[in-house]
């Protein structure tokens, strides 16, 4: 390769024995001016690194991202830092996979924008891993369990994006979420759930609220609309739901998280043994619904896709979607932790999966008032949903 001014080089020396002249020979590079800079560069930067764990998340090549227990952002890295278990270049790993625990340093490169830097991340700073080793697999862990099997009740139902962000991303700071159920937003706003129970995390402090991602809403999403792209979920503001919960190693939040307990603390006769847990399905679960806005009613008829109740409190007929009938899982919920209100008998399933409907049947669902104009300045007066 051409040599540069600065390079460190090494040679035999020859002198002509005539004119008296020395001259070079049979050199070879020992060290580029650039790499002695980039060297001292890569110093530098360790001069101030954080040394972190983590797993691999995404791979691509000869570089990916990696998520650190110690912060919310994915630090890029690539493989020329990845070092052998025994420290020997040629032992150097050519490739990393999806899953892998590692240790690693955190180098904070300014300027951003390069492709250590992810597109939303702002300029400015781009986070880098060096040093790169891999550890034991179940050596890292991202959160603190704190509780299993709790209830507690919804306080602003979370929104989602329309193309979903990260679950371990930070949550928006526009407002979305508590008055409205309307995923169609246009970033993710968490949900905020008030434990009926408060607890104690690992270090002594109470515990009063956690956040709930729109991933994590029971039975998912149902469409509104088939000419429209919004979509409604299955809780409200005043639901009581059944969770675990746990503390974010990283940004020291608490969110609630899928359970295997099915029911209320006060209903339970034993803690689950090893075999109930292996067979039930995490799941936050719908335990109670709001009783503001609660009614009930018996079906009075029913169309290709909606139909009508008739009020129990009030001589009036509620017209209903039938994508607004809960799903058998909620359903099953909803039986198992109130005994004393529902028959305990489950529901049926039509062959398409959802609960089946018939005339005569006794329900209870949410009351809205609609007012729909058209030309003719008339409408439906009421609505029912859930």
């Amino acid at each position: 390769s051409r040599l540069e001014r600065k390079d460190v080089i090494q040679f035999k020396l020859f002198t002509k024995r005539r004119t008296g002249k020395k001259y070079a020979r049979g050199i070879t590079l020992v060290q580029s001016e650039r790499e002695r800079q980039r060297l001292e560069r890569e110093a530098k930067l360790l001069e101030n690194a954080s040394l972190e764990r983590g797993k691999v998340v995404s791979t691509k090549g000869d570089f990916g991202f990696l998520r650190s227990v110690s912060r919310v952002e994915e630090i890029y890295y690539h493989l020329s830092h990845v070092e052998s278990a025994d420290g020997d270049d040629e032992n150097r790993m050519t490739s990393l996979m999806e899953g892998q625990e590692v240790e690693f340093y955190v180098v904070n490169e300014q300027g951003g924008g390069g492709r250590g830097s992810k597109k939303g991340s702002g300029g400015g700073k781009s986070l880098s891993a060096r040093k790169i080793k891999l550890l034991p697999q179940g050596t890292v862990k991202f959160e603190h369990e704190l509780a299993q099997g709790v209830t507690g009740y919804v306080l602003e139902c979370p929104v989602e994006a329309p193309s979903a962000d990260s679950f371990f991303g930070g949550p928006s700071k526009k407002s979305g979420g508590g008055g409205s159920c309307n995923t169609a937003a246009a970033a993710v706003v968490m949900g905020k759930i008030c434990l009926d129970t408060p607890i104690i995390d690992t270090e002594g402090n109470e515990v009063t609220e956690v956040v709930l991602h729109p991933d994590m809403y029971p039975c998912g999403t149902f469409t509104l609309s088939r000419t429209s792209g919004e979509v409604g979920i299955w809780i409200r503001p005043g639901d009581t739901l059944l969770f675990d919960v746990i503390q974010i190693i990283a940004d020291g939040t608490y969110r609630a998280m899928p359970t295997k307990h099915s029911q209320c603390l006060s209903l339970r006769s034993e803690e689950l043994t090893t075999d109930d847990m292996s067979s039930n399905k995490a799941l936050i679960r719908l335990v109670k619904p709001s009783l503001c806005g609660r009614t009930e009613g018996v079906i009075r008829s029913i169309r290709d896709n909606y139909g009508f109740i008739h009020s129990a409190e009030r001589n009036v007929d509620v017209y209903f979607p039938l994508f607004e009938v809960m799903p058998n899982e909620i359903h099953s919920d909803l039986i198992n932790n109130n005994p004393d209100v529902y028959n305990g008998t489950d529901p049926v399933q039509n062959k398409s999966g959802r609960i089946h409907v018939e005339i005569g049947m006794e329900v209870s669902f949410d009351l809205s008032l609609q007012i729909l104009t058209n030309a003719g300045g008339g409408g439906r007066g009421g609505g029912g949903g859930r």
